[in-house]
């Protein structure tokens, strides 16, 4: 049965520092063309995300759920703004949406995360969605 309580449930603010050499690597990983370019890619948030918060899968720990259950099936970006090499992100992650589907045999959970640089200018919008097979 979905929880419809998750929806407004708002998950530890990420604070990360684009670091220079972190962004090389991983526009190196990715293939980009140049890799010293101080702009970050759209997929880049994710990964800061990932490696700044304290605990990434807190959300997922805290509805307990075995992570072998859990897929990471669409994300989408919208950016505002460049994000360069030197800003500092805050990241506010939202539940917006909870859904099933199949008969209740797939929980749907989506997360808006609104990204503000040091200026407190709005730089990006990211939504995800996770997949929970019951």
């Amino acid at each position: 049965m979905v929880d419809t309580r998750l929806i407004g449930h708002r998950l530890p603010d990420v604070r990360a520092r684009v670091e220079p050499g972190r962004l090389r690597t991983f526009r190196r990983t990715i293939g980009a063309a140049d890799a010293a370019d101080p702009v970050a890619p759209p997929t880049y948030l994710f990964a800061l995300e990932m490696l700044e918060s304290d605990r990434p899968l807190a959300f997922v720990e805290e509805l307990d759920v075995d992570m072998a259950a859990v897929l990471h099936s669409e994300q989408a970006f919208t950016y505002h703004a460049p994000i360069r090499a030197g800003d500092e992100i805050l990241l506010r992650t939202v539940v917006s949406d909870v859904f099933e589907k199949k008969g209740g045999a797939l929980l749907f959970v989506v997360q808006d995360t609104k990204a503000t640089n040091q200026d407190g200018r709005h730089v990006a919008d990211v939504r995800r969605t996770l997949v929970i097979r019951n």
